[in-house]
């Protein structure tokens, strides 16, 4: 079990702050945890994501294909099309959906 908490401070602005606490089994069985705290700029992180989108969605339409697109769950916190949430298994669909391609 884990807890995500993700609250807006308006004050940062574009700048997003994340502190992460990760608790694990180290030598010799000791709990142990590791805390990171973290800063990025959202649109610099999201900017290479709506590119990588941009260039599926024009594959997508050379192709004929429109409507929901299940295998772009990946993209998206809320996607549409799927329960499925987990990255790496969104991930996975993204890799098995780009074999196909010529």
């Amino acid at each position: 079990d884990h807890k995500v908490r993700i609250d807006y401070f308006p004050v940062r602005g574009d700048r997003k702050e994340a502190w992460d606490t990760i608790d694990f089994e180290g030598w010799l069985g000791e709990r142990m945890t590791m805390k990171i705290n973290w800063l990025g700029i959202d649109s610099i992180l999201a900017a290479p994501l709506i590119i990588d989108l941009s260039r599926f969605m024009e594959h997508a339409l050379r192709e004929g294909k429109v409507g929901i697109m299940e295998h772009l769950s990946l993209f998206f916190k809320a996607p549409i099309g799927t329960d499925e949430y987990a990255l790496d298994k969104q991930y996975q669909t993204l890799l098995d959906y780009v074999k196909h391609f010529e």
